[in-house]
C-alpha cells in the first residue's frame, strides 16, 4: 500500500484537551459565529496543543474541525454547573454572556406595513328592499340535457388504437374527429 492512503490510516480518537477547549472558546468569543475564522484561528495557534491535536489540525478538513469544535461548544453550553475546571467554566460563562448580549442587541424588525386594499363596505339595505331570487331552473330542461348523448372524449378511443410497438405509426380510424 501507499503511504498516506485512506485505507492505511487508522481512525484514532484525539481527546480534546483543556488547552484546545480554551482555545476554541476564546476563538469563538473573538469571532462569534464565523466558524471559518474560528477554525483558522485555532489552526494558527495549534502549537499550543498536544502533539496528537496538532497533527489533527494539520490533516483534518475545515469541515471536520468545525464539527469537532461545534460539538464541544454545544456540550459545554448545554452543561450548567457540571464544569469542574475553573478556567473552562469562566470562559463558558463569558461566551454565554456574549450570546445573551448578542441576542438582546439584535433589534426585532418592525412588521412590514403594506397598503392592502380595504374590503368593500357592507351593502346597506333599505327597509323596503326585497332580495331578488335567481331565475328558476327548468328541471325538465336539465333532465333532457343530462339524457342527451354525452360528448365523447376521443382520446380513450385513440389510445386504444395505438400499438405497443414503437415502430408502428398511428393510423386514425375514419371516425376520429378532433374538435377544438
Amino acid at each position: 500500500m501507499h503511504n498516506g492512503t485512506i485505507l492505511q490510516r487508522k481512525k484514532t480518537s484525539v481527546r480534546i484537551s483543556k488547552e484546545e477547549t480554551l482555545l476554541i472558546l476564546r476563538s469563538y468569543r473573538e469571532h462569534r459565529t464565523r466558524w471559518t475564522d474560528v477554525v483558522e484561528d485555532v489552526r494558527n495557534n495549534a502549537e499550543q496543543l498536544p502533539a496528537s491535536a496538532r497533527e489533527l489540525y494539520r490533516s483534518a478538513s475545515p469541515k471536520q474541525l468545525r464539527e469537532r469544535m461545534s460539538a464541544k461548544l454545544s456540550k459545554l453550553m448545554a452543561s450548567r454547573c457540571d464544569i469542574e475546571d475553573a478556567d473552562i467554566r469562566q470562559e463558558v460563562e463569558l461566551v454565554r454572556d456574549q450570546e445573551r448580549r448578542f441576542v438582546q442587541a439584535q433589534p426585532v424588525p418592525a412588521p412590514i406595513q403594506q397598503d392592502l386594499p380595504q374590503p368593500d363596505p357592507p351593502i346597506q339595505r333599505e327597509e323596503n328592499q326585497v332580495d331578488v331570487a335567481p331565475p328558476p331552473v327548468d328541471d325538465a330542461a336539465e333532465e333532457a340535457r343530462a339524457r342527451q348523448a354525452p360528448r365523447h372524449d376521443r382520446r380513450d378511443h385513440t389510445a386504444a388504437n395505438l400499438s405497443s410497438s414503437d415502430n408502428d405509426e398511428y393510423q386514425p380510424d375514419e371516425g376520429d374527429v378532433w374538435r377544438i
